[in-house]
């Protein structure tokens, strides 16, 4: 299996703590992970091997501020 992971990474100041998104086959099919940011972060989309077939995944990820 495989780990989608993510980071933030401000133009000043230090990274985040890398998180893990999800866990995946790491086969093929897990495609690409696909991020649009928001306001508040990003939203994370893949596809994922369920019982029915393929089906797409999301994740929302959330920024907190720091007063760094």
């Amino acid at each position: 299996s495989a780990f989608w992971m993510a980071t933030a990474i401000p133009r000043k100041g230090k990274p985040s703590a890398v998180v893990e998104i999800a866990q995946v086959s790491g086969a093929r099919t897990d495609g690409f992970l696909q991020l649009a940011v928001t306001q508040e972060g990003a939203l994370a989309a893949w596809t994922a091997k369920t019982d029915q077939g393929l089906a797409v995944q999301t994740a929302r990820l959330l920024l907190q501020s720091s007063k760094e």
